[in-house]
């Protein structure tokens, strides 16, 4: 990880940022170009959730809220964020396919400043550390710069302070809370107590790992399977 992180993050992204609405944009398509030119076998993933028609890249909290979750592989090193559907820069209920197409390109971006590209711009910096070596290369499309205000990574501007850095989140708390979405979901579909015991069975190991972490967090896991068990039983279907 750590020779991942001193190259992608001495890479100057300023030339392909664009300031929108108070917020600077990192384009998503040029951030996922030069990982691929320095890692060929990096990947992404964007998470499916349960749904009522079947599966969708977005899960809903209890609020009625969207989020959506990538996780990026560089090297066999792994990074998740998860990140809520925003609309003008606040989050939203019921989305359009725009809206999650639009937040899973800025979660992805997201990803990848975990890895250190384009970190130092949530870190409040206006270049890269150390006077690093500039490794990024220049497009050369000003129409793929023009795009980074709809679907890039929405970070916060270099004279302001930043509203949420990636340096003040613990990418296992943002796990744990995409599980807990997931669980919630997936135990609200749930028609029969076996679903739920089965459910329960393949995700113990997930379940241990919180624990050993946050074991309010995994309580609160536990009393999802607890209550689903107790309406099925019930016949609350």
């Amino acid at each position: 990880m750590d020779s991942i992180w001193k190259t992608l993050s001495g890479i100057n992204v300023n030339e392909h940022t664009e300031l929108k609405q108070g917020m600077t944009y990192l384009s998503w398509a040029w951030a996922w170009g030069i990982v691929k030119d320095h890692y060929p076998n990096a990947k992404f993933h964007k998470h499916q959730f349960d749904g009522p028609n079947g599966k969708r890249p977005y899960m809903i909290d209890e609020h009625g809220f969207a989020f959506v979750m990538v996780t990026v592989n560089i090297d066999k090193e792994e990074q998740t964020e998860i990140l809520p559907v925003l609309r003008v820069n606040k989050p939203i209920q019921n989305p359009t396919s725009f809206d999650i197409n639009t937040a899973l390109q800025r979660c992805l971006v997201k990803c990848l400043a975990m890895f250190g590209l384009g970190h130092y711009i949530y870190a409040n910096e206006d270049l890269p550390p150390d006077n690093s070596e500039d490794l990024s290369h220049d497009s050369g499309n000003d129409t793929q710069r023009g795009q980074a205000g709809s679907d890039g990574e929405v970070v916060p501007p270099t004279d302001a302070p930043p509203s949420d850095t990636p340096k003040e989140q613990n990418p296992d708390d943002n796990y744990d809370r995409a599980f807990f979405l997931d669980m919630q979901s997936r135990l609200r579909q749930a028609r029969h107590v076996s679903k739920v015991h089965q459910l329960f069975q393949e995700m113990k190991p997930k379940l241990s790992e919180i624990k050993s972490r946050q074991p309010e967090r995994a309580k609160k896991i536990y009393q999802l399977f607890l209550d689903a068990e107790e309406r099925l039983s019930n016949g609350n279907v």
